[in-house]
């Protein structure tokens, strides 16, 4: 039933690019703001997880590089986030991908643009075995960059915003590796 709903998103997501393709408009960000004009200067978002062997952390990287969004992936990370530099080598930047990345963008909660910490966990990322999701970001205007590990399990002091942003990543993730 699942793999069934997935593939129908995967399609509907091929259907909306190739239509896309020649009656491209731009994509809105948080209602009301063009794509180009939202506050960040990239987002890298990814999965990571403790306990396995092979393909530990997956983390992608969306940005814009002269004047073109581009998506580029690290598919074979063997370590956390931040203790290790991602080779972002894998260009997704199809453009099913890369509207796929720009939901991601438009969803980002504001308790995430409104961090004055550079470095918040939110909830117990990884702690049973489950993975965890991790966003980093810059500012586009002041250049800072803030980075999260994110649960997607319910927890107290967790907003719910937050657990349903780490869950919609999982469920993009899933749709830009097929």
């Amino acid at each position: 039933m699942i793999q069934n709903r997935l593939e129908i998103k995967f399609m509907t997501l091929v259907f909306l690019a190739i239509f896309n393709l020649g009656f491209s408009t731009p994509i809105k960000a948080a209602g009301t703001n063009e794509i180009d004009s939202y506050p960040i200067g990239y987002l890298v978002f990814g999965r990571y997880c403790g306990e396995c062997l092979h393909n530990c952390v997956v983390l992608f990287r969306f940005e814009k590089i002269s004047d073109k969004w581009t998506l580029f992936a690290d598919l074979d990370g063997e370590n956390f986030p931040d203790r290790f530099e991602p080779d972002f080598r894998t260009n997704f930047s199809d453009p099913w991908r890369l509207e796929i990345a720009k939901e991601i963008v438009e969803r980002i909660p504001q308790q995430l643009f409104e961090a004055e910490k550079e470095k918040i966990r939110f909830g117990c990322p990884d702690c049973a075995d489950q993975c965890g999701y991790y966003v980093e970001f810059s500012h586009l205007s002041t250049g800072e960059i803030r980075k999260f590990w994110l649960d997607y399990v319910p927890a107290e002091g967790v907003p719910k915003e937050v657990t349903d942003f780490a869950s919609f990543i999982g469920d993009q993730m899933r749709m830009l590796r097929h």
